[in-house]
């Protein structure tokens, strides 16, 4: 059966049939925004196999038994190596400017990935961390931003905000964990130890004379519902760190929600900061896509794209009404402290946005790009000089 023609004639163009099926597919899933159709897989396909064909009977087959390359090997050689070198060339030189980003307006998009930013002095004396930022000597640290990725995809905006005021900006956290004293997190088998982390930078930030306001930012939902992105279950476990309980009114049988866990983290943290004279700014959730904003981007060539860009506010508000109804709950026995809501900021009464006019807000399903950073911070700063303080 092998031996059949179209058998055979499949395995000489396999492997040109390897080199083109990647990049059609990679590019039938951009210009279909993520979701190509049967029919456009099956066209891909044919297109592979045209493509193929192509390339063996006009590239590989003269290569490799022309008259020319037998005459000549070391010159055919030649030409073929630096040919490669120079697709590698171009190839790097691409890839060095961030893949042309002026090419097209939304071409930049793969730009706002987000990072964790990290000085040397700062992971020394938090090792913990995942991001980390100490001020200059020269620069005083008045403000402290705490949390998980959610507050360092703040870090961006707010940074240059107090620079333009000469005020320093101390940053600490690590990804998922919420910035309380006494909590640590369960990421399936995996513990992360939070309350280390941020009982040593709690010490820090209450015995600080500088810092005067303190910004506390989490990924709330996604701890306390146990999933991302409107996933619920229990890959995520927030647990009293030292095998404490976080509610004490519980029987010792009976096993301690998340939310149990991050209320009493919360109102602890809160306790400890007001008691210091700080001046702390609460930063509820970031509105959640349920799609990647990737599907958004606009290009020159496409067959479809995501509109309107943005998932519906009911949705949003859905996801977070219960669980904020507690949190505000445990704020109020606060007043003090400023409660910062950036749901109004990016969404209308219908739809919260993934971009707003030509600027994307988010680079992924729950993290703001810089764009989005800087956006937000402009309200956020009037929360943060409201206390006086600054």
């Amino acid at each position: 059966m092998l031996a059949l023609k179209p058998l055979v004639y499949i395995g000489l163009v396999s492997y040109p049939l390897y080199l083109w099926h990647w990049p059609i597919l990679v590019f039938l899933h951009l210009l279909s925004g993520g979701t190509p159709t049967a029919t456009m897989l099956v066209a891909a396909i044919v297109v592979a196999f045209a493509l193929s064909s192509i390339t063996l009977s006009f590239i590989e087959t003269p290569a490799r038994f022309s008259r020319t390359v037998r005459c000549h090997p070391v010159r055919a050689a030649s030409v073929l190596v630096a040919m490669m070198t120079g697709v590698g060339l171009s190839s790097y030189a691409i890839s060095s400017d961030n893949g042309l980003p002026d090419r097209f307006p939304d071409a930049s998009f793969g730009a706002h990935q987000q990072h964790w930013v990290l000085t040397d002095t700062c992971k020394k004396t938090f090792p913990g961390s995942e991001f980390c930022v100490i001020p200059a000597p020269n620069e005083r640290p008045e403000v402290a931003l705490l949390g998980d990725s959610h507050a360092n995809h703040l870090y961006e905006g707010l940074r240059p905000a107090l620079a333009s005021n000469g005020i320093g900006l101390f940053a600490v956290g690590s990804g998922n964990c919420p910035p309380f004293s006494g909590v640590d997190i369960y990421l399936g088998e995996h513990v992360k130890h939070c309350a280390a982390l941020f009982g040593g930078v709690l010490d820090y930030v209450v015995k600080s004379s500088d810092i005067r306001s303190v910004v506390l930012s989490s990924y709330a939902i996604s701890s306390i519902t146990g999933g991302f992105d409107y996933g619920q279950g229990g890959y995520i476990r927030l647990v009293a760190a030292g095998g404490g309980r976080a509610n004490p009114t519980l029987g010792q049988r009976d096993e301690e929600s998340n939310l149990d866990v991050y209320l009493a983290g919360l109102e602890r943290t809160l306790g400890r900061l007001t008691a210091a004279g700080k001046h702390v700014v609460f930063v509820l959730d970031t509105p959640e896509l349920d799609f990647d904003p990737s599907t958004c981007v606009r290009r020159p060539v496409q067959f479809s794209v995501r509109s309107p860009c943005a998932v519906p506010r009911a949705k949003v508000e859905k996801r977070l009404r219960a669980v904020q109804t507690r949190i505000r709950a445990v704020l109020a026995r606060f007043p003090d402290v400023k409660v910062f809501n950036p749901v109004p900021l990016l969404c209308d009464a219908q739809n919260c946005y993934a971009r707003q006019g030509g600027a994307f807000m988010y680079a992924d399903r729950d993290h703001l790009t810089s764009d989005g950073s800087r956006y937000v911070v402009r309200w956020l700063m009037q929360d943060i000089e409201g206390g006086g303080q600054i």
